[in-house]
């Protein structure tokens, strides 16, 4: 429903979509398992615009706030609007989590394999290829957590390693930082927990959720 609007919509016409693919659910307390797809389209509108319209989409299919990873009946995400980078109080683009969750990344690869992410500079199957790899190493740059919760952390995500190195290699794996000043590149593919909710653990759990939770064809 919320694509057919979106395609009547005068200056916004519909170019791809994608399968749906069930995925669990990011976050603790967001309930079940979710259908997530990814659209393509062409437009008139401005990206604050184009993200106008979404919400307003989410308001009509009855969503209601309950907190951040709350359920939701119906979430709709700017990812990409062509290679703009920008960041204000209400819009990143490319959405933040775009490059490495693979509820994004498997659906994106269905219509645009080749787009290349316009911060990092990697195609989207040069992305998923690099949270496919096994294991995963996940480098964790000035991040708050204690070694026996990254232990159970292995014992959890057994596909996963982690090590705290003193030079990152942005090449393999994710970094992930406890916030974007840690001396990083902005161009360095990383994850920044501080803009995820919870502490830097939680945040990390929803991560790895994302990266290595469970995500097939509906």
């Amino acid at each position: 429903m919320a694509l057919k609007t979106l395609d009547s919509h005068p200056q916004i016409s519909l170019t791809k979509t994608s399968p749906y693919y069930r995925s669990d659910a990011m976050g603790a307390g967001a309930g079940a398992d979710f259908l997530n797809a990814v659209a393509e389209c062409q437009c008139h509108l401005s990206a604050a615009e184009i993200l106008a319209q979404l919400q307003t989409l989410e308001k009509q299919a009855g969503r209601i706030e309950k907190g951040s990873w709350g359920p939701r009946s119906l979430d709709l995400d700017l990812l990409y609007y062509g290679d703009q980078v920008t960041e204000t109080q209400d819009l990143t683009l490319p959405h933040v989590g775009a490059w490495y969750r693979r509820f994004v990344l498997m659906p994106m690869c269905d219509i645009a394999p080749d787009f290349v992410h316009p911060l990092y500079q990697e195609s989207q199957e040069q992305l998923l290829a690099r949270i496919d790899a096994r294991p995963l190493n996940i480098q964790l740059i000035g991040c708050d957590i204690y070694s026996g919760n990254i232990e159970d952390l292995g014992h959890q995500f057994k596909e996963v390693t982690f090590e705290s190195p003193l030079l990152p290699d942005p090449t393999e794996g994710l970094i992930v930082v406890g916030k974007k000043s840690e001396g990083l590149k902005t161009d360095v593919p990383q994850v920044d927990l501080s803009q995820l909710p919870g502490n830097n653990l939680e945040a990390l759990n929803s991560v790895l959720q994302a990266v290595i939770g469970q995500c097939e064809r509906a």
